[in-house]
């Protein structure tokens, strides 16, 4: 049941975090741009061919407001930059120590629908109760990511062959 009052207070928390309004919604901000940051530095460090660049462009680290996290957030990107520039010399994004693997070519997120395009796969039961929920919250989130499910879907399977391919 709607509840008036509940839904106007977490709309004013929503906008006080959105546009930092407070010391806390400051705070709650920066760890949640923090949080893409290290998931996209794990997700690279996992994943060698995956190019997420766009994520460390999107969280520069003038973007945060709290010391302390815009510190742990220069030591992230400050290593990611060492990491590429040891394990990948003149921007070659195939890793000196895994030369003898099979490579793949510099994957970004845009490149996932190609991917999965050319040969469709079944989604395993969870990934299909992932997608399933992930829509549904989005779906009812305030602001909404623009991704269909099949967009979720594709997004799904490249994350599992590249999963497959690094075994």
């Amino acid at each position: 049941e709607y509840e008036e009052a509940a839904a106007t207070r977490l709309l004013s928390l929503w906008k006080e975090y959105e546009e930092r309004e407070t010391n806390t919604a400051i705070a709650v901000k920066d760890l949640d741009l923090l949080d893409m940051l290290i998931q996209a530095a794990e997700y690279e460090e996992k994943y060698q061919q995956l190019d997420l660049q766009q994520f460390f462009d999107s969280t520069p680290v003038e973007k945060f407001k709290t010391v302390e996290i815009r510190n742990i957030a220069q030591e992230i990107h400050n290593q990611r930059t060492r990491a590429r520039d040891r394990n990948y010399p003149n921007n070659n994004r195939i890793p000196l120590e895994n030369k003898t693997k099979v490579q793949h070519p510099p994957l970004s997120l845009t490149d996932a629908e190609n991917i999965t395009k050319a040969e469709p796969q079944s989604l395993s039961l969870s990934d299909a109760a992932f997608v399933q929920q992930f829509i549904e919250q989005s779906s009812t989130a305030s602001s909404s990511i623009g991704m269909s499910k099949s967009d979720v879907e594709r997004v799904v399977r490249s994350l599992r062959l590249y999963e497959q391919d690094a075994k």
